[in-house]
């Protein structure tokens, strides 16, 4: 008897376990159709709507940084663009220097107003004493201005400065003088010459102001042409002469020159 009621109480007990199961489980079938009418995974459901939001929002991003990220390449080509036709042009002008001066220690303009005083000639030296070798031949040249001359960084072109320097801090003496006796006194017993390779810079380039009132302005082709720079050492009266040549070449005032002489008053 007591094994029976046993039984019939634990047989009463599962029943009532499955029964409230049942009952939760209908409960909650309840509420979930009063809270999601259409469902969890309805299109419209609120899940759904805010998973296609963030999708839309990430679309959304993901095309504007698309478009910001062309935007920029385009500026970044276009400033490269620029760059790049910058720096030929530095190449250029680079490249053109370069051959000016490439094969010289020393490159100067000349006090030279001509092709044979500018860039030397052979000079006939007489003595009729001497009768059958009374001729004898020199080379001469107008001397290195030495207001402007380009030097490349070569050992001979710093010796050149030593010495010079070195003369100046000894004697009272004047500085071109002093650069041109430098550069081509040879040597000879007693005295070491300076080697250093010279060249004298386009007279009609690098001009000096003889050459432009003297030839120059009076010469219809060679009023032309536009130098790199105009070099006032033959004229006291240097600023009224460069004010003269600024209208001249920098803005085109033809007759700018016209009312100077070829020399000094």
């Amino acid at each position: 008897m007591t094994m029976a009621g046993r039984r019939d109480r634990l047989h009463h007990l599962r029943g009532s376990r499955i029964a409230i199961a049942i009952l939760v489980g209908i409960l909650i079938g309840c509420i979930c159709t009063v809270l999601f009418p259409d469902g969890f995974f309805n299109s419209g459901s609120s899940f759904t709507v805010n998973e296609q939001r963030l999708s839309q929002s990430t679309t959304s991003k993901v095309g504007q940084a698309s478009c910001e990220s062309s935007e920029r390449v385009k500026m970044l080509k276009s400033d490269f663009a620029l760059i790049s036709e910058k720096n030929a042009e530095l190449r250029k002008q680079v490249r053109e220097l370069t051959e000016k001066v490439r094969d010289s220690d020393v490159e100067t303009t000349s006090d030279g107003h001509d092709n044979s005083t500018a860039y030397g000639f052979n000079n006939g030296f007489d003595e009729p004493s001497m009768g059958w070798a009374r001729y004898a031949h020199t080379m001469r040249i107008w001397v290195f201005n030495s207001g402007f001359f380009y030097l490349r960084p070569t050992l001979p072109s710093i010796e050149l400065l030593d010495r010079v320097a070195d003369t100046l801090s000894k004697a009272d003496a004047w500085d071109q003088a002093v650069f041109n006796e430098q550069l081509f006194y040879p040597s000879h017993p007693g005295y070491t010459g300076l080697h250093a390779s010279k060249r004298v810079m386009d007279m009609y380039e690098f001009m000096n102001s003889k050459v432009l009132f003297k030839t120059v302005r009076k010469d219809h082709e060679l009023k032309k042409l536009k130098p790199v720079i105009v070099h006032l050492n033959y004229h006291p009266d240097k600023l009224s002469r460069m004010q003269a040549v600024v209208e001249f070449y920098v803005n085109g005032k033809q007759d700018a020159l016209d009312s100077f002489p070829d020399g000094s008053e």
